[in-house]
């Protein structure tokens, strides 16, 4: 058994740079993804330790007129952390706008439950999680305000030296329903690998304690061969707790706790983590660009969205920004 093991890491080793290239090329052809390329994406990151993303966004960014350009505070921070916590929380109407926006707004359901609409129930939670449709969100002028911002666009294409393309935009509220950290909740140690390049922007939208759902990264662990290749080999794996404190140290653990309307942007390619929700729920509102769309292959009700007026006159303005979309 160990002995066939090894044989399929090896052809893995062989195998995934040719399906990545036949993956790219694809991509360029039929502007779309497949699992299967995209799988051999994630086996080449992790086999050349965060290499071939590195190279690939070079190539990208190659041509871009700002690629000499001294990089401001923030993406600074970025390059050496992995993460950086905005100074400033977000305008009070511009949170009051997120947060009333789900009062009348349904959730995902659950794989197999056949009730037509969820809701979040504060009182009595049976989920652990409470997650929006991106088509929902992406049709509200509130959202659509936020992600459009060019603070964040500007942050997004300093650090890319590329100009960035929305890729997703969520809601969800996490809950005590069970205290065990879980993996569906994105409770353990991970790291992401949607797109070659691209940065996840948190905004917290309700107060966030030790007890309430903070985020945990381990700085610069987004940096190439930063990440051992004990845990790389598990390819998409979580990582226990204890291995990572072991390899990274304590030092390196960062959480971040902060009021509602505390702001983060991060390169989640870094490991990490939410935590366990103890008391009170959590609500935050998350939307990621990227300096490319290939990688994770899409899922999206288009109907709902180029029939919304509100997203037809944001992306009328940027259609590169919000090609997925279109």
């Amino acid at each position: 058994m160990v002995l066939i093991k090894r044989l399929l890491f090896l052809v893995a080793i062989f195998l995934s740079p040719l399906i990545l290239i036949l993956g790219i090329i694809y991509y360029l052809i039929k502007r779309s993804n497949k699992e299967f390329y995209f799988q051999s994406f994630i086996k080449v990151y992790c086999l050349s330790f965060g290499l071939s993303n590195m190279l690939m966004s070079k190539f990208i960014s190659f041509s871009q007129t700002n690629f000499f350009k001294k990089k401001n505070l923030i993406t600074s921070a970025l390059q050496r952390s992995g993460y950086y916590i905005f100074d400033e929380i977000l305008e009070e109407k511009k949170l009051d706008n997120l947060i009333n926006i789900t009062k009348n707004l349904s959730c995902k359901k659950n794989e197999h439950n056949d009730i037509k609409n969820i809701f979040y129930d504060n009182v009595n939670p049976y989920k652990l999680i409470y997650a929006y449709n991106s088509e929902d969100l992406i049709c509200k002028k509130e959202v659509l305000e936020i992600v459009t911002d060019e603070k964040y666009k500007n942050i997004a294409r300093d650090y890319f030296n590329a100009e960035p393309f929305l890729v997703s935009v969520n809601m969800w509220w996490t809950t005590n329903y069970s205290t065990e950290a879980s993996s569906e909740a994105a409770q353990k140690y991970h790291f992401d690998l949607e797109r070659i390049k691209f940065l996840k922007f948190f905004i917290y939208l309700t107060d966030v304690e030790t007890d309430n759902g903070p985020h945990v990264y381990i700085e610069g662990s987004h940096k190439v061969f930063s990440k051992p290749f004990k845990f790389l080999k598990k390819f998409y794996s979580r990582i226990d707790d204890y291995e990572i404190e072991k390899y990274y140290g304590k030092n390196k653990i960062k959480t971040v706790i902060g009021k509602s309307g505390t702001t983060i942007v991060g390169d989640t390619s870094c490991f990490h983590k939410g935590t366990p929700v103890k008391r009170k729920s959590r609500l935050i509102f998350e939307f990621e660009l990227a300096n490319s769309l290939f990688g994770a292959k899409d899922y999206l009700n288009s109907e709902i969205i180029n029939n919304n007026l509100a997203f037809l006159e944001y992306s009328k303005k940027d259609k590169n920004y919000f090609y997925k979309y279109l």
